[in-house]
């Protein structure tokens, strides 16, 4: 199996590369993700089974200071990739790392509080309304929504 793996380099990927080589021949993208040319020649070349997409820009606060840069990496980059993959025959599975930042502030329930937390607090979880409030979470959720 080749699976082709983007951000290895990044937290997440670091430590899933060494599982992901127990299940194939891992490739690391190497074109730069806002390039749709190379992104779709390097997928053409690799013709993965499955894509691993995690690369992003994850600094949240730097968002709010570098919308272009955040939405270029992050959601044209995304679809750069994702539009690239749709030609590959093989593929059978596109993993993408979202993030709960896409819930955002989520309203409180007005439950009487005990040391600031409400008595029926519930976490959100998938089918929680999102809620993106920064340039990365709208990103993200933009992803989302074109892999929908």
């Amino acid at each position: 199996m080749k699976i082709l793996l983007t951000g290895s380099s990044g937290f997440i990927g670091q430590r899933l590369r060494p599982r992901l080589e127990k299940l194939g021949v891992v490739y690391d993208l190497k074109s730069d993700l806002t390039d749709h040319i190379s992104v779709t020649e390097e997928v053409k070349t690799v013709k993965p089974d499955i894509i691993v997409h995690l690369a992003a820009r994850t600094e949240v606060q730097e968002s709010f200071y570098e919308q272009i840069t955040f939405t270029e990496v992050n959601y044209v980059g995304t679809v750069n990739l994702i539009e690239a993959a749709s030609k590959v025959k093989n593929l059978k599975n596109f993993v993408f790392a979202s993030t709960m930042e896409v819930y955002g502030w989520q309203p409180i329930s007005d439950e009487v509080e005990k040391n600031g937390i409400p008595e029926n607090f519930i976490a959100f979880d998938e089918n929680t309304q999102p809620n993106p409030n920064a340039p990365y979470a709208v990103a993200k959720y933009g992803c989302e929504k074109y892999l929908e």
